[in-house]
Formats: structure tokens, sequence, C-alpha cells
């Protein structure tokens, strides 16, 4: 999610895949970018859900954001 809403930059910049793996095992998300609105943030914290099972899936992900950004929000 992160990625799609910044075009591509990488969400741990200066992390390497060790380091980002041990930190978002504890637990660590990125903060949220002055761009982005809170209902936004919302989404795309649930997509870090430690649960897989709870995580929204890609349908979901594709109706709301298409909606949310035909809306103009």
């Amino acid at each position: 999610m992160t990625e799609i809403l910044t075009k591509g930059r990488l969400p741990y910049i200066g992390w390497d895949n060790t380091t980002v793996i041990a930190q978002v095992r504890r637990g660590y998300c990125i903060p949220p970018d002055e761009d982005w609105p809170e209902p936004l943030y919302e989404i795309i914290k649930r997509c870090w859900d430690r649960e897989p099972q709870r995580r929204p899936k890609f349908k979901y992900l594709r109706l709301i954001l298409t909606g949310y950004f035909a809306d103009g929000e």
C-alpha cells in the first residue's frame, strides 16, 4: 500500500531486509505521511495486521481505493 501511495518509493529507506523484518516483527509501523488522510492510513494499518486472515483482501482494497480516488478525496 505505501509503495502505491508513494509511487514506488521504498518504505524503509536506509534499512536492510534483516532490519525491516526485525522491526516489523516488533510491531513497527511506518508513520503516516503528511499527505495521507487518516482514513487512508487506517486502511494501510489494517494491511499490517499480524494475523493474515484479518488483513484486507486485494479485492476489497481495489474496491475501496477505486471509490476513494474516484470521489476525489
